[in-house]
């Protein structure tokens, strides 16, 4: 094995532990991936010596662990599709976000003379 596929290897299993503490024995749901993928996120900045797509590829490669080795059949079902289809653009939207080349601009609906 190189060094390369060490450190991937050694930060999918830290981003797997990461999923277990996030979760604190609970189940991993649609509703609990993004605030763990952004958390993931956070952490994977620690690895300094992994390219950007390496990154994206080793929380994916995490969640996908997780999810094999953690639900059952069933469970599996509800959320690879969400991890296969939705993860990867949610993580380059985020990156975007982050370096600034996409802004989310929020419009008040209501002006203060509303209230």
């Amino acid at each position: 094995m190189n060094d390369s596929s060490e450190i991937v290897n050694n930060a999918v299993n830290i981003m797997v532990e990461n999923i277990k503490k996030s979760l604190n024995g609970g189940l991993l749901s649609p509703s609990s991936l993004v605030p763990i993928l952004v958390n993931l996120m956070k952490i994977i900045e620690g690895f300094p010596q992994l390219k950007g797509v390496q990154k994206k590829d080793v929380i994916l490669k995490a969640f996908k662990n997780f999810v094999a080795q953690n639900l059952s059949e069933g469970e599996k079902q509800n959320i690879e599709p969400l991890i296969d289809l939705t993860l990867p653009t949610l993580i380059d939207t985020l990156v975007s976000v982050d370096k600034r080349e996409m802004q989310i601009k929020i419009k008040k609906l209501f002006s203060k003379c509303c209230f």
